[in-house]
């Protein structure tokens, strides 16, 4: 059972998550996948973000998945939507 705080942490990332969902499906309606880089390199920092913090606690694996999102993925994903909008529109 997680904590409150580790609750309130994944509720961040997923809030974070539905946001870059967002944006990759609006851009997949443009025939284009622009996200494939961006997901490789998440998935594998996650993968070690998850092994080096599972020897720690719970709250250290939320901490990490959801630093990843917000600080990596969610900045990214807004970088991309910008560049490939403006090709768009």
């Amino acid at each position: 059972i997680l904590s409150n705080k580790s609750l309130i942490v994944l509720a961040g990332a997923s809030l974070a998550n539905h946001i870059i969902t967002s944006v990759a499906v609006f851009l997949r309606a443009f025939k284009e996948e622009p996200f494939v880089a961006q997901a490789i390199t998440v998935g594998l920092l996650m993968a070690l973000t998850v092994l080096m913090t599972s020897y720690i606690s719970t709250f250290a694996v939320a901490a990490g998945y959801s630093a990843v999102i917000v600080f990596v993925s969610l900045p990214w994903a807004a970088i991309i939507f910008m560049k490939r909008y403006r090709e768009v529109s």
